[in-house]
């Protein structure tokens, strides 16, 4: 809808309609804050429309999955800060939400890897800020990977950790998959490491979590294979 806001929560096709796909949150850059609008995009007929704001003030850098006609977000970074809230948009009726997920409990964190595999979705890497830091210098990098159960019928959600001593990873980019009868969670790139004085170490590293298995490997571009962490 505008050049000037930069769209982090993106749901994905609405199963109401095919061609619709949901947005919501992201940053304004003129105001320089968190945006709490909400868009449909037809591409169909390639049409905007607004929608009704997120309730609850506005997000960008978090976690977003669309279940069912529900879009359901996680996180993300407030203009007070990280948050662990979790709202749900009922696209039908145009409805946001605020629920409270079973299970663990997570810090407020913002920035990870998202990846929706049927009615899961998934996040690992982020950063979290303590109480007593506040800045995107004093960040602490998560390692851990939870899995969000949605039941699509009565809309709750059940969080369970699934690892943990995973690369961390803030902004990187990833998916999730089945291959030979296991589940596989991809991550690859994003900030690795923030120093004491906010330098950032960025990475290429490209790694795969193996479920059944429990362990992280790399892959080499060398030898164009995955085995144990190499760098």
């Amino acid at each position: 809808p505008s050049t000037q806001k930069s769209y982090l929560f993106e749901g994905g096709r609405s199963e109401a309609n095919d061609a619709t796909f949901v947005f919501a949150g992201g940053y304004d850059l003129t105001s320089n804050s968190a945006s709490n609008e909400c868009w449909t995009y037809n591409a169909e007929n390639e049409t905007w429309s607004q929608n009704n704001p997120m309730s609850f003030g506005g997000r960008y850098a978090g976690a977003s999955a669309l279940i069912g006609n529900k879009l359901y977000v996680f996180g993300g970074l407030s203009d007070s800060g990280p948050s662990q809230t979790t709202f749900v948009y009922d696209i039908i009726n145009n409805m946001w939400s605020w629920i409270y997920p079973s299970g663990f409990d997570i810090y407020p964190i913002y920035g990870m890897i998202t990846a929706q595999l049927g009615n899961s979705f998934f996040i690992c890497g982020g950063g979290m800020w303590s109480v007593k830091k506040s800045t995107l210098e004093e960040t602490n990098l998560s390692t851990s990977l939870y899995e969000f159960q949605v039941d699509a019928i009565s809309g709750n959600v059940n969080i369970v950790k699934r690892a943990d001593g995973l690369p961390t990873s803030l902004f990187g980019a990833g998916w999730i998959d089945v291959e030979s009868n296991d589940t596989l969670m991809y991550m690859f790139g994003g900030i690795q490491n923030i120093t004491s004085t906010g330098d950032t170490t960025l990475t290429n590293n490209f790694y795969r979590y193996k479920f059944t298995e429990d362990v992280v490997q790399q892959f080499n571009s060398e030898t164009q294979s995955w085995g144990e962490i190499i760098s």
